[in-house]
């Protein structure tokens, strides 16, 4: 047992309250301190520095973001392939906020129509609550406002949260849901792959190495960004985006978390892909799983095996009453709900919201 000095050792004790795991070297053997090895003083001190860390935000490790604070909207690239990667974080000032039309421009400048770029908001998808909009209806689709601003300052370092979803996602489906994590979570991405440009998916392991590698390529380009907290990660993944997820999670020192959107880790072809992957290391992930799963069921089979593979990680499952499978995205809260009844139209943002909130609970939680 190491004894730290209160009188000598501020600056180490200083350390664990931001790092409990912190190591250092004693005469040339490396030595593991936790509050443990403090002595009474010694972890007076840390929990004084903790709670000074918490309410004054030293060097900005500690900020965390406030419905005060607007949310800026940029875009990145991940490689020279084409992939890129929509950013949401919270800013110190912002400017007028975007139209649905300027965030598709933004997502894809190849293909900037919102009918091209968000092919879910004409349909169909294959989700039989999905239909397809008029000309009229699309229009109106298009001048929607959102919350998020173009550019803006960064606040602080804050947790990271990257969202994946379908297979031919181009990230705007998660444009509502990104906003509403930036303002009160953090710094939150949805990553494009350039296979998205593929019609129709394949579902291939070629498509799904491809999403993997991008899913980490996009998590490792912004832990490097100053506004953002790489030792707090959190992977939300919706649909065909579990495969990815499930995979970076284990394969990933810098993942802490992972919220499954009814996603499909927990359906048959996605468990499937996975297991299929060279990168398959289920008891390699010991962070934590939040999976939240549709109350309206659907035909597509599933397959809880990778959940239970997953040992050493502690998994909860949510049963989210009343939603169906394509509720978790935000192509419904970009258009009007169609073929359902008034009764359903009128609880959805209550239900929307009731997700919302269990994600929020949880990565405050595990980060």
């Amino acid at each position: 047992m190491v004894s730290i000095p209160c009188t000598s050792n501020i600056l180490v004790v200083s350390l664990l309250a931001v790092n409990p795991l912190f190591r250092f070297f004693d005469e040339g053997a490396t030595t593991s301190v936790n509050e443990h090895s403090l002595t009474r003083c010694n972890i007076l001190v840390a929990e004084a520095m903790r709670l000074l860390l918490a309410f004054a935000g030293i060097v900005g490790l500690y900020v965390q973001p406030s419905p005060s604070h607007p949310v800026g909207f940029t875009v990145i690239n991940i490689d020279p392939g084409g992939s890129r990667a929509l950013v949401w974080r919270p800013v110190v000032a912002a400017g007028p906020v975007m139209t649905v039309s300027q965030l598709a421009q933004a997502a894809c400048p190849d293909r900037p129509a919102v009918v091209d770029c968000f092919p879910d908001l004409a349909g169909p998808t294959g989700l039989p609550d999905n239909a397809r909009l008029s000309s009229a209806e699309l229009a109106a689709v298009a001048r929607e406002r959102l919350q998020a601003s173009p550019g803006g300052t960064p606040v602080g370092r804050l947790p990271l949260i990257v969202l994946t979803g379908a297979i031919a996602s181009r990230g705007g489906e998660f444009a509502v849901l990104a906003e509403t994590l930036a303002n009160r979570a953090g710094v939150v991405v949805a990553v494009i792959t350039a296979s998205t440009r593929a019609t129709p998916p394949k579902f291939t392991p070629a498509e799904t190495a491809e999403a993997y590698e991008v899913l980490s390529r996009a998590i490792e380009a912004l832990s490097r960004d100053s506004g953002v907290d790489a030792t707090r990660v959190a992977i939300g993944a919706w649909s065909f985006g579990g495969v990815p997820a499930a995979l970076t999670a284990m394969n990933s020192l810098r993942v802490r978390a992972l919220v499954s959107l009814d996603s499909a880790i927990r359906y048959q072809y996605g468990v499937e892909l996975i297991r299929s992957s060279p990168d398959y290391r289920p008891a390699a992930f010991s962070g934590r799983v939040l999976s939240l799963v549709a109350g309206v069921a659907n035909p597509v089979p599933t397959d809880e095996g990778v959940l239970r593979a997953m040992t050493n990680a502690r998994v909860e499952t949510q049963v989210v009453t009343g939603l169906r499978h394509g509720d978790f995205s935000d192509q419904y809260l970009l258009l009007p709900l169609r073929g359902r009844p008034a009764t359903d139209t009128a609880s959805f943002p209550v239900r929307r919201e009731d997700m919302v909130r269990r994600i929020l609970t949880f990565i405050n939680s595990a980060l």
